[in-house]
């Protein structure tokens, strides 16, 4: 009944979660994700990550003092997160945390080293020691052949053909998009994105400009393939403004994000900055974009960076570096 209620009155996109173990395993002993009363365990565990990352940046730049209450509601946070099960949260937080101190404690011997370490190794953590001895071909083709695999015989996708012609003519495309493949093993995505391509039938002008926003029935509407165990949805954000804008629109995004962002990264310590590196990151792997109380976040974060006032980065530059006017 309280289900009911909540995701009638509330307005919800789906029910909430009814199982009282938030920690519970599946029959092959991996961990379920928990998302409470949100529609996306991604989304919500990068909403607790948030949190934990506004408090650590807080305390690092002195804007508040630490009170033993603090530690109540971190736990409280810390529990939300690793009960979403987002490792990719976790580790995008370790990493701008270890930036920051970086950034900060540049005079300190040796710590760019010790953060360095600590971000491997977290790293090798999360993502798991075994998966790191599989060979450069296996991780460079596994979104490929999750592809192949879901493929109907003598029925693949356009984008599924282009990339067996580009694999075996040894293209500089298909270069890129074995990093591509590496990365979307590691983050567990490689049978989401290799659905996405054995769907994935575009012509020249959808592929360069899209099929239009939220517009998910070229994906879904042309191919079939074989039956799959896994959402439908491709889990990466980045795929989905891909199928939506095309790849010319999508380059320009990226470009006014290194060019009109990242480069004010270099000149200022400001959070919204820190906050727009950790949403690009998370961005590539979850389909938070899709929803709209993530998306209006997100979009705040980089507008805010966008619009940052140089006269917060000149006083940045003269208090940090002790330039003069």
């Amino acid at each position: 009944l309280f289900n009911f209620l909540s995701y009638y009155f509330f307005g919800l996109n789906k029910y909430g979660v009814s199982r009282s173990n938030i920690f519970e395993l599946n029959e092959w002993g991996e961990r379920l994700a928990w998302r409470g009363h949100y529609p996306s365990a991604e989304t919500i565990g990068e909403f607790f990550a948030i949190i934990i990352f506004l408090y650590i940046y807080l305390l690092i730049s002195r804007k508040i003092i630490f009170s033993y209450i603090d530690l109540v509601l971190v736990v409280i946070t810390t529990t939300g997160l690793l009960a979403s099960n987002n490792r990719a949260a976790l580790l995008s937080i370790i990493l701008c945390v270890s930036i920051l101190l970086a950034r900060d404690k540049v005079n300190i011997k040796y710590v760019k080293y010790i953060l360095i370490t600590i971000f491997i190794t977290a790293a090798s953590f999360l993502i798991g020691v075994n998966n790191l001895q599989y060979s450069f071909a296996f991780l460079a083709d596994s979104v490929l052949n999750d592809a192949i695999y879901y493929s109907i015989t003598d029925s693949y996708s356009s984008s599924l053909n282009y990339l067996i012609n580009e694999k075996n003519s040894v293209s500089l495309i298909y270069g890129f998009f074995s990093i591509f493949s590496i990365f979307g093993f590691y983050v567990n995505r490689s049978e989401l994105w290799g659905i996405f391509f054995s769907r994935y039938s575009p012509e020249l002008q959808e592929v360069l400009f899209g099929s239009g926003l939220y517009n998910f029935g070229q994906l879904y509407g042309e191919i079939s393939i074989n039956p799959t165990y896994s959402f439908l949805l491709p889990h990466s954000s980045l795929l989905s403004f891909f199928l939506y804008v095309g790849v010319v629109n999508l380059l320009i995004l990226i470009y006014l994000f290194i060019t009109k962002i990242l480069y004010k990264f270099k000149y200022s310590n400001n959070i919204f900055i820190y906050l727009s590196i950790f949403a690009m990151l998370n961005l590539l792997k979850s389909d938070s974009a899709l929803y709209l109380s993530a998306f209006v976040n997100y979009f705040f974060f980089f507008y805010s960076t966008y619009k940052l006032k140089k006269s917060y980065i000149w006083k940045y530059m003269k208090d940090k570096l002790n330039w003069k006017y």
